[in-house]
Order: structure tokens, then sequence, then C-alpha cells
């Protein structure tokens, strides 16, 4: 018996499609019940974010724990953001150009990506001594496996914001949020 595979990537890019509108409503929204359903949390999520000269990765099992921060900078700054995003269109991760100071394509886009790297991160930093022994190896299993995963991001240039996801137990899980800020020193 043969079976063709052929719809299923259709089927996985529509399926993310519905799911990149609703989380992005959900988030411009502050819809904490809907955001929620998008966390695993045996597995959960980094945010990757730059308050200085170095990007650092801060590990959560719930968005309330985001939502209980009180900030309109660093992670905080989630709380206030709204992604801009009216259509969401299809292609690749949008890429900044610091010579140019300009993105290479502007507006809200969702599709195929792989993770931007969560444990290389954590190698630069213990690298540079920006974080201990002890720091780096309770998290570095944990990035790995993230890193692996991801499969699917949502980019909005307006906030210079990307939402990375991957298929667990067959529901969509966000694994990510990148909110480096491209050139920032």
């Amino acid at each position: 018996m043969l079976i063709s595979c052929s719809g299923s990537k259709v089927n996985t890019d529509k399926d993310f499609q519905r799911v990149a509108k609703e989380f992005i409503t959900a988030f411009d929204n502050k819809d904490l019940a809907v955001i929620e359903k998008y966390i695993d949390t045996r597995t959960g999520f980094f945010v990757l974010d730059n308050p200085g000269a170095f990007s650092f990765p801060d590990f959560f099992t719930s968005y309330n724990q985001i939502a209980m921060l009180d900030s309109e900078t660093g992670i905080g700054y989630l709380n206030h953001m709204k992604t801009k995003c009216g259509d969401i269109l299809k292609g690749s991760v949008p890429v900044y150009s610091c010579d140019d100071e300009r993105w290479d394509k502007e507006g809200c886009y969702y599709g195929e990506a792989s993770s931007p790297g969560i444990s290389r991160l954590y190698m630069s930093l213990l690298q540079f001594e920006l974080i201990d022994q002890t720091s780096y190896d309770s998290r570095i299993d944990i990035a790995r496996n993230i890193d692996n995963q991801i499969t699917h991001f949502i980019y909005s240039t307006d906030e210079s914001v990307g939402f990375y996801f991957a298929r667990i137990n067959g529901e969509w899980k966000l694994l990510l949020i990148d909110k480096i800020v491209a050139c920032s020193a």
C-alpha cells in the first residue's frame, strides 16, 4: 500500500497560518488564556533579550510569569508590545542589515524556520564569563532540546520580535520569543 504525503505540508502550512493569526491576536490583546494554550509547561520556552551589549536567554514555563512583570523595559516590555500585524504573509524570517539600517522586507511573516540558536548563545555567554558554569549546566540541555524542536516562526519587523513554534504531542507550542533588537550595543 502506498501512502502519499504530498498534502501534509499544505495541511501543516494552513494549520500554522491559523495558529499564527490566533496567537498574534491573543498576544496583541494580552489574552493570557489563549497564549497559555500555546505553552507546554513541561517543555517551557525561552525569551531572548538584549538589555545591553549582550543578549541573554531567560527560561519560563508559563507566560503568566512574564505577565506579572511590572516593567516597560526588558522582558516586561512584552506586556505592552503590540506586533502591529494586519496581514501575516508566508515567507522567510526577515533579516536586518546593520550596514543599511533596514530590514530586507517589512511587515509580519510566518513560515518554516529553525531556531536562531539558544544553545550557541549560552556557549558564548559562558565563553565570555557572563554566566557561570552552574548556570550554563542548568540550561544548556533545555536550550539544545528547544533548538532541535523549532520548526516554524511568526515575525513582526515593526516590533523586531519573533515567535518560534513546534508541534509537541500534536499541538503547536511556543518555544521561543526572540526580542533581540538588531545591531544594538
